[in-house]
């Protein structure tokens, strides 16, 4: 169930760095849609958007690939013992 989980991170975290951005802010309403509102211009805007989703894909990612690996880690240490 653990590996379901961080897969689901994962899998998560590269639709949300890869998506298009208009298509992340129409079910968006924290940080990213609030950067996009704020903005003067529409590109400004949709640049910060992006900026911040791929931030956030980013962690997504990075916490799938720590937990597989510590979850990997405990597994051959308690097949070692």
């Amino acid at each position: 169930m653990d590996y379901l989980a961080l897969l689901g991170f994962g899998i998560a975290g590269l639709y949300i760095w890869f998506a298009p951005t208009e298509r992340l802010l129409k079910n968006d309403y924290g940080l990213a849609k609030i950067y996009y509102w704020r903005a003067k211009d529409k590109d400004v805007g949709l640049k910060k958007a992006r900026e911040y989703y791929t931030k956030l894909g980013k962690i997504f990612v990075f916490v799938s690939i720590a937990g597989l690996l510590i979850k990997l880690f405990f597994v051959l240490l308690s097949s070692a013992t």
